[in-house]
């Protein structure tokens, strides 16, 4: 719906613009688990993608320096620049295959999605066919993809004390209800199947409408 309406704004019509939700396939873990083992007394938060402003690392790195919360550690999964090392609390795992996605969002507690601008990412889709709750921004396609205190939290990314105050609070007990509503959300409307099926529906509705 966010994209469609940023369509609008730019004059695209209505009547011309069918929203199809996106779709991935369910879990498939790989062969290859990665040898990480998480520390069972932390809350175990994971960034998948690149370290880049647009996605909003720098704002979560500049919580971490500036708290230097002790419940959590941050893993990173993805691209990292030169002088980034690990620290205490973040430990950057580099590249991973995307065969192995799965098999690094099921180690995790949660999924940290702070990004500046996003249309509809596929990581908050993935993370959610892995019963994890996402903390996103308040940014795009998030706004219809997190319901806040149900699959996951919103924050405002000007408010570092609104993240503060959900880093605050995590506890996994919590965290694993919310991962399975993360997961109905999935199921409800965000199966390859259902993107598909979509898909293929309007297709016929253009074949059958009167030329």
């Amino acid at each position: 719906e966010f994209e469609q309406i940023e369509a609008q704004k730019k004059y695209v019509l209505a009547r011309k613009n069918i929203v199809i939700s996106s779709g991935v396939r369910d879990i498939k873990l790989s062969r290859k688990k990665p040898a990480i083992v998480m520390e069972k007394n932390k809350i175990n938060i994971g960034f998948i993608g690149r370290c880049c402003w647009k996605k909003g690392f720098d704002i979560v790195e500049d919580y971490i320096n500036n708290k230097q919360p002790n419940n959590i550690r941050l893993y990173v999964v993805g691209h990292k620049e030169q002088n980034q090392p690990d620290n205490d609390i973040i430990r950057y795992l580099g590249w991973a295959d995307y065969e192995c996605i799965d098999d690094y969002m099921q180690l995790f507690d949660v999924i940290i999605m702070p990004s500046r601008f996003e249309g509809f990412s596929l990581v908050s889709l993935e993370a959610m066919r892995n019963s994890k709750p996402i903390i996103a921004s308040n940014q795009g396609a998030f706004l219809e993809l997190v319901k806040h205190g149900k699959n996951g939290y919103l924050f405002d990314l000007e408010n570092q004390q609104q993240l503060d105050a959900i880093i605050k609070q995590l506890e996994k007990e919590s965290l694993l209800k919310m991962g399975i509503n993360a997961r109905k959300t999935y199921l409800s409307s965000f199966t390859e199947e259902e993107f598909v099926k979509n898909t293929n529906d309007l297709y016929l509705q253009i074949v059958k409408a009167p030329s």
